[in-house]
């Protein structure tokens, strides 16, 4: 039930990197529902992110870390769990976000039972070539939607009736940042929206703010859009052009 939609957010390095990709469900999350919660996502976005890794810090990760970085994908998996973390303290309490629940100790969690019965020679056997259709390949798929969404899959996570729309973020880390940090607000590159038509859950058509939020189910005002606009533009975060949607979508 209820008129759902999905906000995609992907983020990328200097270099194109994903550093993650990640996908909120909205229960109904019509009107200014999801505009506003993406506008308090992305001003909230870390300025900077350390990580300290200790020993005990490394030990509890490393089952997740592993599986992020050679079943996932991603090269930087402390980076992906801790700004996915950060993306989760900010929808965290609200009962119409799903999809984005399972935090990084969860999954943690879920991977030790799947592990604990397994000597440590044999867990990384396991992880990289799980039997088909058992528990670990499920775990791993689940790991997969909530670290490394692609636009080209993004969709496939949840039921959509609404649209959808997307914040592209690109992190430029300077050189004489620590390794293991975002930096200063100055490394927030290019914050920008999209938005997409839907039938049934499939993408359809690329849109402007405008026409997404004069669509009959949202019903904007002229004047929350040109508010909505104004501020974006105030605060430096763009927008992705049609044609630019299309490619990424490869409709």
């Amino acid at each position: 039930m209820g008129e759902r939609t999905q906000l995609f957010i992907n983020v990328t390095d200097e270099n194109n990197e994903k550093l993650l990709g990640t996908v909120i469900h909205y229960q109904w999350g019509i009107e200014t529902r999801m505009l506003l919660d993406a506008l308090h996502i992305a001003t909230n976005l870390p300025m900077w992110l350390y990580d300290v890794t200790n020993e005990q810090e490394k030990e509890k990760y490393r089952d997740l870390d592993y599986v992020l970085t050679n079943c996932v994908g991603l090269h930087n998996p402390k980076k992906a769990r801790l700004l996915r973390s950060e993306i989760f303290k900010l929808v965290d309490g609200n009962h119409e976000v799903m999809n984005i629940s399972e935090t990084n100790d969860t999954f943690v969690d879920s991977l030790n039972k799947l592990l604990i019965n397994y000597p440590e020679n044999q867990r990384q056997k396991l992880l990289l070539e799980p039997r088909i259709g058992n528990d670990i390949e499920c775990l791993e798929y689940e790991i997969l939607d909530a670290y490394n969404a692609t636009y080209k899959d993004f969709k496939d996570q949840c039921d959509n009736n609404d649209g959808f729309m997307i914040m592209d973020v690109k992190y430029n880390n300077q050189s004489d940042l620590d390794k293991d940090s975002f930096g200063s607000q100055n490394n927030l590159e290019k914050i920008r929206f999209g938005f997409i038509l839907s039938d049934y859950g499939n993408p359809t058509k690329p849109v402007t703010l405008e026409e997404y939020a004069k669509l009959p189910i949202n019903n904007l005002s002229d004047k929350f859009i040109n508010s909505y606009k104004g501020l974006l533009q105030s605060l430096d975060i763009g927008f992705l052009s049609i044609d630019e949607v299309k490619s990424k979508l490869e409709l």
